[in-house]
């Protein structure tokens, strides 16, 4: 009976607002989520999706690892779901297209002025599917095919630096199945030009290890079209950054906030409904007085600008240490919660023998604070990441049922190591592990059952993963040199399961890529009655899935 919102941002902040409904383009409704976070793709993931093109302005190198294609996908397991609790699973067909294939290197330096203008661009177009093999008795789609198209650029001049990420993703059987983002839009003063640079717009920074390994969007928002694989996007404001040999000072603030976005949900006759596969519908009965009761959702969503405009966002680095060799790094930020908190209420209306739910989504503030360190050699990288998170929640409407939130610590250490090899030919591998504590609370209000009826900000407690990537021809010789392999795997230690993703790409040309793969979620747990149990894996168990995908990159 309850839900959060993921924000559907104006056209002038993100060009994907719908312009269909007021209720769509202003917000999306999702069910009984207040945050579900897994994993990327481990210490080479989305650190790789973006610093290797930011890097690019100061080492001229570019190894781009991207992929953006249309996918199907299809969930394998759906009839273990309780079809009563009408949890039905619906993931984004964007999944399958940012899969970490192989891209050219369009990274180029030419003379200009007594110095050097870094060109670093990239564009790939794909097509796709991917299909969720258990949809059962649904009554949703269970392929998806999609058109996608992703432009890159990080250009650095004796004056300026540029850094730009676009991406689109159309699908072929499903209209209103669509978005456009823009994880990056940056433009400042060049490193060249001074070692102290201003700039503006969206950028992408490290801010916590931890928060980026494992993909939690505490403090930076994601993209959460794929809750496997969500994406980070940067905060927006004015940056001021110092950067020298061995110190680096970030420094960003702002009264503007875009939180975190996903896939679109549509409000009809008194319904939250949505095509995505990760997005859970609401119960449309509940069991009162000994018989079924329909329930008819109405929700008060905040003005789009409401949300956008804030008081001053503020967030702060300072990393020290080189490039090989060790290096630490302490963090702070005060800002919005990158996720909506929810309060809601229900009735039951005796003139029309319906329950009436009404759902208020609003944003909460929370401090930020992380401390991080480690040891980088040619062949290693090994780091230790803290993160605290205490929320600055207002008093709330006692008529109302909230979620209710407490401070969190996380602790999380991180190893990769590069086996053999040099660039793409590489075999690398890594492990992590996440130990978190606090962060729920029961929630509170007329309606509150003494828990939280909310999925956890923090989907694992405890749990741990392993990741290897490599070319093929290590095992199978100078023959499989265009095959490229990855596999990870996470295991949840507190709720028994694990999720096991494996891909397998292939390479026939320099700018052309063929990619299949499969992500398989176990849960030993029961599966729980009520849908809003904490479990990520129990909750997405049904969500199997296998995809394949063309891509060119020019």
């Amino acid at each position: 009976m309850i839900g959060y919102l993921v924000l559907r941002s104006s056209p002038v902040l993100l060009g994907s607002f719908s312009s269909s409904q007021r209720k769509v383009c202003a917000a999306l409704i999702t069910a009984l989520f207040a945050f579900g976070a897994l994993l990327d793709s481990s210490m080479a993931s989305a650190e790789e999706k973006r610093s290797e093109v930011a890097s690019a302005a100061n080492s001229g190198s570019s190894s781009r690892d991207v992929t953006l294609g249309a996918s199907s996908m299809t969930y394998l397991g759906q009839g273990r779901l309780d079809s009563g609790i009408r949890s039905s699973m619906q993931e984004s067909s964007w999944a399958g297209s940012l899969r970490n294939t192989l891209g050219p290197d369009h990274s180029s330096r030419e003379k200009s002025g007594g110095g050097y203008h870094l060109s670093n661009w990239e564009a790939s177009i794909g097509l796709g599917t991917t299909s969720y093999l258990g949809q059962g008795t649904l009554q949703r789609d269970s392929t998806y095919s999609t058109f996608g198209l992703e432009v890159l650029t990080a250009n650095q001049t004796p004056l300026l630096d540029l850094k730009g990420q676009l991406q689109l993703m159309v699908s072929a059987n499903h209209s209103h199945y669509n978005f456009v983002e823009i994880p990056e839009a940056y433009v400042g003063l060049s490193p060249q030009f001074s070692p102290v640079q201003l700039g503006v717009g969206r950028r992408l920074e490290n801010w916590s290890q931890l928060d980026e390994t494992w993909g939690l969007g505490i403090w930076q928002p994601r993209f959460r079209w794929d809750y496997i694989d969500p994406q980070p996007v940067g905060l927006a404001g004015a940056f001021l950054t110092v950067q020298q040999p061995n110190l680096r000072i970030v420094l960003m603030g702002s009264p503007f906030f875009v939180p975190d976005r996903g896939a679109p949900a549509d409000f009809a006759e008194g319904r939250i409904q949505s095509q995505s596969p990760w997005l859970v519908n609401l119960p449309y009965t509940v069991n009162l007085f000994n018989q079924p009761t329909p329930i008819r959702y109405t929700a008060e969503i905040p003005n789009t600008m409401d949300v956008v405009t804030h008081k001053i966002v503020l967030s702060g680095l300072v990393r020290a240490g080189s490039e090989k060799g060790p290096w630490g790094s302490v963090a702070y930020a005060y800002k919005p919660m990158n996720q909506f908190i929810t309060s809601y209420e229900a009735y039951h209306n005796n003139g029309t023998s319906e329950v009436e739910a009404t759902i208020y989504p609003h944003f909460e503030y929370h401090s930020l604070s992380s401390v991080q360190g480690g040891f980088n050699s040619a062949r290693t990288e090994s780091s230790l990441s803290l993160l605290t998170d205490s929320p600055d929640l207002r008093a709330q409407d006692p008529r109302l049922t909230t979620q209710e939130l407490r401070t969190s610590l996380a602790v999380s250490p991180s190893f990769a190591v590069r086996l053999r090899g040099e660039g793409r030919e590489a075999t690398t591998a890594d492990i992590s592990y996440l130990k978190q504590w606090g962060g729920d609370a029961p929630d509170s209000g007329r309606l509150a059952s003494g828990a939280s009826s909310f999925e956890s900000r923090y989907p694992f407690k405890n749990a741990g993963r392993l990741g290897l990537k490599s070319s093929l021809s290590p095992l199978f010789g100078k023959s499989a040199g265009n095959f490229y392999g990855s596999v990870k795997t996470l295991v949840d230690l507190k709720n028994p399961g694990n999720i096991l993703s494996t891909q397998l790409a292939y390479r026939p040309r320099q700018s052309w890529s063929l990619m299949m793969g499969a992500d398989l979620i176990t849960s030993f747990s029961e599966l729980p009655e009520n849908p809003s149990s904490p479990d990520f894996i129990s909750r997405y168990r049904a969500n199997d899935r296998v995809y394949g995908g063309l891509n060119y990159a020019f």
